[in-house]
């Protein structure tokens, strides 16, 4: 825990991303983080809280509060940010408050601007539509395509730019990080439950449709602006410096590694492999820390389909089950021992 706290480490981190090399690439990610918290706020403050959309999130808790407690949405949602940003330094360091602090700040700023821009000024409202045969066509499936996109396209930004949007995600994070559930279904758990008080206290259906309607559409424009995927890394490390990078790789980003002797084909020297398997979160921090210790450093990154183990996911149910209930094998006629291969035959062994 103390090492997960370590702010004057995670700050030097920092301070590491603004030398000349790397400054043009921290700048953008950081204006990417920015851009994609206005974007949500924009989602939010002129689609989602006005037409009281509840998909799930902070901003799906700001109008259940709202509805039932008469608290006011966006202090609620800025509150919950804030105690929910605290929890996730608690639980998953400084290192990830760092990366989720600007969200934290500007999101909430931009949700009190476009709030007051959208009390003030009416031509950002959505108009009453009626069809061809004079039916009304309900403003909310509009609101909530709409706002569900742009929600979508924030979070995409946020996450390409190397950050969080925090809120809910600190929660998904950990209970992945403790507890081996995957944060996608951390995610629907906590936002069904959201909605489900929300529409169980509403008593409506179609805020119930549109509001699945929007949590598809915030999906597909996160998918098609961030190509998140569920495939691992792996990454092969030769340096000379393999000793610093493999001790920060298994205590600071607490993935385990695994250490090959290895020789040039040209060369003939003597080098050490570093072989690691890690999680697409951890890719940049991965990259940063091996060419922090080592700019020359030879590094070959593949994907894994699939990476099954401590720190990844369980042995498949299917899997486990049918060993479980597989009948005992006879025992192997092979044995190998200190390195030798030997035979067993008669309860004797014989070294070949």
């Amino acid at each position: 825990m103390k090492d997960k706290l370590n702010f004057r480490k995670a700050f030097f981190e920092i301070k590491m991303d603004f030398r000349k090399d790397r400054i043009a690439r921290t700048l953008t990610n950081y204006l990417l983080i920015i851009a994609g918290s206005a974007i949500l706020a924009i989602g939010d403050a002129f689609f989602i809280i006005p037409y009281n959309i509840v998909s799930g999130g902070v901003a799906g808790f700001g109008i259940v509060m709202s509805f039932m407690m008469g608290w006011n949405t966006e202090l609620t949602i800025t509150i919950a940010q804030w105690v929910l940003f605290f929890i996730g330094i608690f639980l998953l360091g400084a290192r990830f408050g760092f990366k989720t602090i600007i969200s934290t700040i500007v999101y909430p700023l931009f949700l009190f601007l476009f709030t007051y821009v959208y009390d003030n000024y009416e031509w950002v409202h959505l108009p009453e539509m009626t069809g061809s045969d004079g039916t009304m066509v309900s403003i909310l499936v509009l609101a909530g395509l709409v706002g569900g996109a742009l929600v979508g396209a924030g979070c995409g930004l946020t996450y390409l730019g190397g950050g969080s949007t925090g809120g809910v995600d600190c929660l998904s994070l950990a209970s992945a990080k403790y507890f081996r559930i995957k944060t996608a279904v951390t995610g629907f758990v906590i936002d069904a439950s959201i909605v489900c008080v929300y529409i169980v206290y509403m008593d409506s259906i179609l805020l119930l449709l549109v509001g699945i309607i929007s949590a598809f559409m915030c999906a597909f424009l996160i998918n098609l602006t961030y190509k998140e995927d569920q495939n691992s890394y792996v990454a092969d490390i030769i340096s000379d410096k393999w000793e610093l990078i493999n001790n920060e790789i298994n205590y600071a980003l607490d993935r385990g590694t695994t250490l090959l002797e290895s020789y040039g084909g040209y060369t003939g020297q003597e080098k050490m492999m570093i072989h690691v398997v890690f999680s697409k979160e951890d890719y940049d921090e991965i990259m940063k820390l091996i060419f922090k210790y080592d700019p020359d450093a030879f590094v070959f990154t593949t994907k894994a389909h699939e990476a099954t183990g401590e720190g990844f996911r369980k042995v498949p149910y299917r899997i486990a089950r049918e060993i479980k209930f597989s009948k005992p094998q006879p025992q192997s006629d092979v044995v190998i021992t200190k390195g030798k291969l030997k035979f067993r035959k008669d309860n004797e062994k014989k070294e070949i």
